[in-house]
């Protein structure tokens, strides 16, 4: 199955979002980002659900790629990354209270 989305970016006009949904789930935007195949976060949101941005309401079809995307290899990945973030996130926080009390130290 071939899904076309249509997502107001920060060009004019819109970029093409296309999951297509086999075996695996394969993925591209026509955005600058997703022309070099990287993520973007046009892909990103959609698969997270998020409609912010797209430009024809297709619940049915948005809610398919997120079926799709639980249900792929990716999915692990993504879960990894999103523990990843969590995880930098309490390093800056812990960083931070450190160099709060390094400077304490030094102007006493």
């Amino acid at each position: 199955m071939k899904l076309t989305f249509y997502v107001q970016g920060s060009a004019p006009n819109p970029y093409e979002l296309i999951f297509n949904i086999h075996d695996t789930l394969t993925v591209s935007c026509s955005c600058p980002a997703g022309e070099k195949k990287t993520l973007c976060k046009h892909i990103l949101r959609l698969i997270e659900g998020d409609t912010t941005g797209l430009i024809t309401e297709q619940p049915d079809n948005v809610d398919s790629v997120c079926t799709a995307f639980l249900a792929s290899d990716a999915k692990n990945i993504y879960d990894e990354w999103k523990h990843c973030e969590g995880e930098l996130d309490d390093l800056k926080e812990k960083t931070k209270n450190i160099k709060r009390k390094f400077s304490k130290a030094l102007f006493k």
